[in-house]
């Protein structure tokens, strides 16, 4: 058991220090395939004292995602599991399950954006073969087969560390024959397993729109021979009166353009405005007062070093928010005279990738 807490233990530190840090973006194409292993405890149902018959359970699975719905994985998993009697006691056995599993992606069936993703969530459901050995008692009889079947279904619940890596709690419940521990009684056995584990995503090759060539039809008439025109006599060409001297045109009217920029930068994985930027928000916030006409247009960035797409898009739209907020709640600029956008990491204004944690924006008088 005390292997298994550790276990436990060091997935919940990389989780914790996956969830602190921004991460490289999450795009993934379709097929890709998987491996991983998992660790944790198993449960035999029995009417014994269930506290006293949890014992640990390791796994390796491979597999791949077809779609962004549809994926299939080969799970072994095992180690070693107990059985308890009334006035007999407790006895340990090996065992080792192997399943074929269809995984279905609930979260993506809800979701528009397949791509853009932190947290995927699969209905598990499979069969395949035990194998059990090593008994160190018998309780009624000894089984004549080691084998017997085993259906599954179960729930994994997967966060994307990285584009490359995830961490997963899979909770199954696991059907077996009457002989998978040596206690035969007429009925099932049932196996509860819940396991933490690191899954690896290698990318298979995307699935890539194949082109239609463009077939350029031009039409090309046969040529037709010119048909002689009739000779027709010139006629008198008149004099033209001098035209009249016209006036000269008006000059256009060139409407001059003003306007007033600002840039407000931020601290990695922040939304919040320094003294030093506000004293920017309050110059651009005064220039708008004093022009009552203009429009400001203010767009919110991230740097694309770091980060998720899907948290950089998340702290752009919160640092053109709250400079709107101080613009409009601070200094009493109209909410309707600002136009806000926000672009995640997916354009970068600056060269400087710390440079592009900002909101820019722009007032103009047209």
């Amino acid at each position: 058991m005390k292997t298994v807490k550790y276990f436990a233990l060091a997935l919940l530190a990389i989780f914790v220090q996956g969830a602190q840090a921004q991460s490289v973006s999450s795009e993934r194409s379709y097929p890709y395939a998987f491996v991983g292993v998992q660790g944790g405890g198993q449960l035999t149902f029995t009417n014994y004292d269930h506290t006293k018959l949890i014992t640990p359970v390791g796994a390796f699975q491979v597999g791949a995602q077809w779609t962004p719905i549809v994926g299939t994985r080969l799970h072994v998993s095992g180690i070693s599991g107990k059985l308890g009697l009334r006035n007999v006691g407790e006895f340990k056995y090996k065992y080792a399950t192997t399943d074929f599993d269809v995984m279905l992606n609930v979260a993506n069936m809800l979701r528009s954006n397949h791509e853009d993703r932190c947290f995927d969530l699969y209905l598990i459901g499979g069969f395949g073969l035990n194998y059990n050995w090593d008994y160190d008692r018998v309780c009624f009889s000894r089984p004549e087969h080691h084998f017997s079947h085993n259906f599954r279904a179960g729930v994994l619940a997967d966060y994307n560390l990285t584009r490359r890596l995830s961490i997963g709690l899979e909770v199954d419940a696991n059907n077996l024959a009457d002989r998978f521990n040596g206690k035969l009684n007429g009925e099932n056995d049932w196996q509860l397993t819940a396991m933490l584990g690191l899954t690896y995503k290698f990318r298979c090759g995307g699935r890539k729109p194949v082109s239609t060539p463009v077939v350029e039809l031009v039409y090309r008439p046969e040529p037709v021979q010119p048909t002689p025109e009739p000779v027709v006599e010139p006629a008198p060409v008149p004099v033209p009166e001098p035209a009249p001297i016209p006036e000269p045109a008006p000059a256009p009217v060139v409407k001059k353009v003003e306007k007033k920029e600002l840039e407000v930068f931020f601290a990695i994985n922040s939304t919040v405005i320094s003294a030093d930027e506000e004293a920017k928000i309050s110059s651009f916030a005064q220039w708008m007062k004093a022009h009552p006409e203009a429009k400001a247009h203010i767009t919110g960035y991230a740097d694309a070093g770091t980060g998720t797409a899907a948290i950089n898009t998340r702290l752009s739209q919160g640092r053109v928010n709250v400079v709107k907020d101080v613009l409009v709640r601070k200094y009493g600029v109209a909410a309707d005279r600002i136009f806000t956008d926000f672009k995640g990491d997916t354009i970068q204004p600056k060269r400087n990738n710390d440079d592009n944690r900002v909101t820019i924006g722009v007032a103009e008088i047209r």
